[in-house]
């Protein structure tokens, strides 16, 4: 049963970004080293945040790092009911390009995910830049996985640190 979230009473939101399997390959492989040290600082972060009062986690949805997040809070929901997850969708049609077995990934989790916004009806150059703003704006904390490399985890964190929000960063 889908669960209806209403985000006034969600507590203290956390929103997560960083890179896609382009960079890091291995993110794609739940069973290599690096992604398995990764999950873990990943979880150490989100456990000391829900000790805060956090309760409420965003995922931009896309492949790599918004994926592993999503993945890791609705395993932690599991065991903790007062945690959920939102998917953030820079447009319905972002799994466009991706591979059958990726867009069933998507699907799953957006199916167990406890709100889905949508930020543009159609695909636009700035789809992903608002559905980044987006978080940022949503968010008290920003968990950022990232290397200092351009792209758009890189304008996030900006966006982030511009706003004054708290920005947790873990190395890739």
């Amino acid at each position: 049963m889908k669960r209806i979230l209403r985000r006034e009473a969600a507590g203290l939101i956390c929103a997560f970004t960083g890179h896609r399997p382009n960079k890091y390959p291995w993110l794609s492989d739940p069973g290599s080293d690096a992604c398995r040290s990764l999950l873990k600082r990943l979880r150490g972060a989100v456990e000391d945040l829900i000790g805060e009062g956090y309760t409420h986690f965003i995922s931009g949805g896309a492949l790599g790092v918004d994926t592993l997040a999503a993945l890791l809070i609705l395993e932690m929901r599991e065991k903790d009911p007062r945690l959920t997850l939102e998917i953030a969708l820079p447009c319905p049609d972002q799994t466009r390009y991706w591979s059958a077995r990726d867009v069933q990934l998507h699907k799953r989790l957006c199916d167990q995910a406890d709100a889905l916004t949508t930020i543009s009806e159609i695909y636009t150059p700035f789809c992903m830049y608002e559905r980044n703003r987006f978080m940022v704006n949503a968010c008290q904390t920003l968990i950022a996985v990232y290397d200092g490399t351009h792209g758009g985890t890189r304008m996030t964190v900006g966006l982030a640190y511009d706003e004054g929000k708290r920005i947790i960063t873990l190395a890739p």
